[in-house]
C-alpha cells in the first residue's frame, strides 16, 4: 500500500500547530463534514477510499486535500476545500470561491456547529477555573488564608468575569482581583495586569475539563494494541519491524500499517480501525478484518475509554463542587 504510505508521510508533515479552541471544529469533525459533499460521497461509494491532507491556514481556516487512496486511480486528486472551523462553511480552494450549499453539507454542517456550541464552558466551569487559578496568584498559596470567586457584572460574549477574594487568616488583611474566563478557550486573564494565568493546578483542570469534551473513541494506542491481533496485519512481523500509526487521514479511523527497518514491509496490509466501534478493515479494500482476540480488545478498550471519562468527570466535580 504504497500510496497510503506516502499520503500519511505527507500528511504528518503537513500538519501545523494551533492552539485548540472548544467552539471550533476539529480535524476529524472538519473530514466527516467533507465526507457529505457529493464528489467526496461518490468517490466513497466507487470504493475509492477518500483520504485526507489538511493545513491550518489560520486559526478558523483548514486547507484539506481530498485524494483517492484505492483502485486504479489510487493517489489522484479528488478536489482541494477550505472549511471554517467556527462556522462549517465549506468551500472549494481558490480564490472568490463560492460556499458549497449542497443541502446535505449545509444540514450536517448545522448539526456539527451546535454541538461544537455545546462545548463551552458551563458557569460552574468557568467559576471552577477562576478559583483555581485565583489560589496560584503571588502570595495567595497556602493554608493561612481562604480564596473566593463570585460572578461580577454580565457576562460579555464569550468572557465571564469573577471577584476573586484573599481573606487572611492571621491577620486583618483582604485583597482582591478581577478575573476573567474565556468560555470558549478556557483561557483565564488578571484584569489587573492583562496577563493570561497559567498553574500547575490550572493547567491540569483545564486539561481534564477539556478531555471531558472528547469522544469515548479509542486512542492510537489502542489500534496498535488491537492490529497486532489482526492475522493479515501481523503475519509480516520479524525484527526490526514495528506498526506505525498516527494522523487523522480519515474521519472516524485510524490507519496502522508495518513498517520494517525504517520502510513500508512491502505486501503488507494497512489496516484501517474505526475509532468509534473498533471494527478493522483492509484500508485499500473495506474487507473486514477482524478476530475474536481483537473484538474483544476493541470492546474492552471501548469500555475502559467510557469508564476513564467517567472517572474523570467524577475528579472535576469533586474538584469544583468542593463548599
Amino acid at each position: 500500500m504504497t500510496k497510503t504510505l506516502v499520503l500519511l508521510i505527507y500528511c504528518t508533515l503537513a500538519g501545523g500547530y494551533l492552539r485548540a479552541e472548544l467552539n471550533l471544529l476539529t480535524l476529524r469533525e472538519a473530514e466527516s463534514l467533507l465526507e457529505k459533499v457529493h464528489e467526496v460521497a461518490v468517490s466513497q461509494e466507487r470504493g475509492e477510499c477518500p483520504q485526507f491532507s489538511a493545513t491550518y491556514e489560520d486559526t478558523d481556516q483548514l486547507m484539506i486535500q481530498v485524494r483517492r487512496s484505492c483502485g486504479s486511480t489510487g493517489g489522484t486528486l479528488i478536489n482541494n476545500y477550505v472549511v471554517n472551523r467556527r462556522t462549517g462553511v465549506v468551500t472549494q480552494w481558490g480564490d472568490n470561491a463560492a460556499p458549497i450549499a449542497e443541502p446535505a453539507v449545509k444540514s450536517f454542517a448545522g448539526q456539527l456547529i451546535r454541538a461544537v456550541r455545546r462545548r463551552a464552558l458551563s458557569d460552574d466551569e468557568a467559576r471552577c477555573l477562576a478559583l483555581e487559578a485565583a489560589k496560584a496568584l503571588p502570595g495567595w498559596g497556602g493554608g493561612d488564608a481562604t480564596v473566593t470567586v463570585q460572578p461580577f457584572g454580565k457576562a460579555e460574549g464569550a468572557e465571564v468575569s469573577f471577584n476573586a477574594n484573599y481573606h487572611s487568616l492571621n491577620q486583618p488583611a483582604d485583597s482582591g482581583r478581577l478575573l476573567s474566563v474565556d468560555r470558549n478557550t478556557a483561557g483565564v486573564r488578571d484584569d489587573e495586569t492583562g496577563e493570561d494565568l497559567s498553574s500547575v493546578g490550572l493547567g491540569s483542570l483545564t486539561s481534564k475539563i477539556s478531555a471531558l469534551r472528547a469522544p469515548a473513541w479509542l486512542t492510537d494506542q489502542d489500534t496498535l494494541s488491537i492490529a497486532q491481533l489482526i492475522p493479515a496485519a501481523a503475519q509480516g512481523i520479524r525484527n526490526g519491524c514495528r506498526f506505525w500509526t498516527g494522523g487523522a487521514f480519515r474521519a472516524q479511523e485510524a490507519l496502522v500499517s508495518l513498517s520494517c527497518d525504517g520502510k513500508q514491509a512491502e505486501g503488507a496490509t494497512v489496516i484501517a480501525v474505526n475509532l468509534r466501534t473498533g471494527q478493522t478493515t483492509n484500508a485499500d479494500t473495506g474487507e473486514v478484518f477482524e478476530s475474536a482476540e481483537s473484538k474483544g480488545l476493541a470492546s474492552q478498550l471501548l469500555a475502559e475509554r467510557e469508564r476513564k471519562l467517567m472517572d474523570l468527570r467524577k475528579e472535576v466535580d469533586a474538584t469544583c463542587h468542593q463548599p
